[in-house]
């Protein structure tokens, strides 16, 4: 992160939904990663229902405890498509998820990490298929037990490293591109529309 950005953001209030939501979310918000967790206080989640509900991002929850709820924020489209692939596709049969419809996994990896988060209970790996990452690096995530792993970013991989560096370099971009519209008074459902207007204008040349 740059020094003018770190100095935008020690100087806004970082417990406001439009700094949490760029902090969290702005690869999601800028269209160059297909879903992101979203964990804000529980007085806060109404607004964020209202906030994406016409628009092209979606929004799941995955948890509400005592104090927060978590979101999976996420564009549908592309998570079904990356679901679909057959690599994905096996992966996921193998945790247990013979039924592969998309709203099914959801809610079944909601009750998983539900289970996690409030009894304890082991974690569910396959959220990170949920937030899009590469399925080798989940995959190397589950046989190494988290441990082995040749970078870390994001998340730790397994592989491509130099490839998923540049990700992580373009996802570093998203978020301060996004903090500073936020600092000059852009709010986040003019930075989605940005978006889908370049992503109207790629598709029509």
């Amino acid at each position: 992160m740059s020094h003018e950005v770190f100095q935008l953001m020690k100087s806004m209030n970082l417990k406001k939904l439009e700094i949490q939501l760029a902090i969290q979310c702005a690869p999601v918000l800028t269209g160059i990663k297909i879903s992101n967790l979203l964990i804000v206080h529980n007085e806060n989640s109404k607004y964020v229902m209202e906030l994406f509900q016409d628009t092209e991002i979606s929004f799941f929850i995955l948890c509400v405890t005592r104090e927060k709820t978590t979101f999976l924020i996420y564009r549908s489209t592309e998570l079904i498509s990356y679901l679909a692939k057959p690599n994905v596709k096996e992966l996921l049969y193998r945790l247990g998820y013979q039924n592969q419809d998309v709203q099914y996994f959801l809610h079944s990896l909601r009750d998983k990490y539900e289970s996690y988060m409030k009894e304890g209970l082991s974690f569910p790996h396959e959220l990170g298929l949920a937030l899009g990452y590469p399925v080798e690096d989940v995959y190397g995530f589950i046989v190494n037990k988290g441990q082995n792993f040749l970078s870390i970013g994001y998340w730790k991989v397994y592989a491509n490293v130099l490839e998923k560096q540049k990700l992580f370099d373009q996802y570093d971009l998203a978020k301060e591109m996004t903090i500073r519209f936020i600092s000059n008074g852009v709010s986040i459902l003019e930075i989605i529309e940005m978006y889908h207007k370049k992503k109207l204008q790629r598709v029509a040349f």
